[in-house]
């Protein structure tokens, strides 16, 4: 399981979870590293992205809306972006080094090749980042309703977001353990959903 949506999402679940059935136990590993779910002792894994393995079962459990934000700080320094092609002018506080799409409030989307300072495969350390003032960071936005709140982040081009970001849990069959269906539903019906309405 990633180790940020792990501690955000999951571990209010799990509490409540292992509560209604006290006779499932967990070794849970919290890694970016994709196990091999045919060959590991891994029983369901989570991704933040459909498989590419087509022969993986891949069923959704969250879509995440996504926001651009960056502290007041490094704005008052750097500038606030009027629009994307800005971006190139900036730090991007990236989880990899891809160009990042972005989506206008009509539909209309594009690809900018942005370039920063730091890439990492944490956001949670990305999103401190942005809150030190190192640059703009791309995160899901109930991640930081509470640094939006407070004014430690502020929104930046917000007619424009980063695409939404899908959860899934993972398994190599259909065929089941009890525990591991009784699971994955109950994921399905609790895993909060208040993105899913950002489209």
């Amino acid at each position: 399981m990633p180790i940020d949506f792990s501690v955000i999402y999951l571990s209010p679940l799990l509490a409540d979870f292992s509560s209604r059935y006290p006779g499932i136990r967990f070794n849970l590993d919290l890694t970016p590293t994709q196990a091999d779910l045919v060959g590991d002792p891994v029983d369901v894994a989570i991704r933040m992205a459909p498989p590419k393995d087509q022969s993986l079962i891949a069923r959704p459990i969250a879509r995440l809306g996504t926001v651009l934000v960056a502290s007041p700080d490094y704005l008052l320094r750097r500038g606030v972006p009027a629009k994307p092609q800005d971006l190139l002018g900036h730090d991007c506080l990236r989880m990899k080094d891809a160009p990042w799409t972005l989506i206008h409030r009509d539909g209309a989307s594009l690809s900018i090749d942005v370039q920063g300072q730091f890439v990492a495969n944490n956001r949670g350390l990305l999103q401190q980042l942005a809150l030190s003032g190192q640059g703009i960071v791309q995160t899901a936005d109930s991640w930081v309703q509470a640094d939006l709140a407070a004014q430690r982040l502020v929104r930046v081009l917000p007619d424009w977001t980063p695409p939404v970001v899908e959860a899934f849990a993972l398994t190599a069959t259909r065929l089941l353990p009890a525990k591991v269906r009784v699971f994955i539903d109950y994921l399905v019906a609790n895993m909060p959903q208040a993105d899913q309405r950002r489209t």
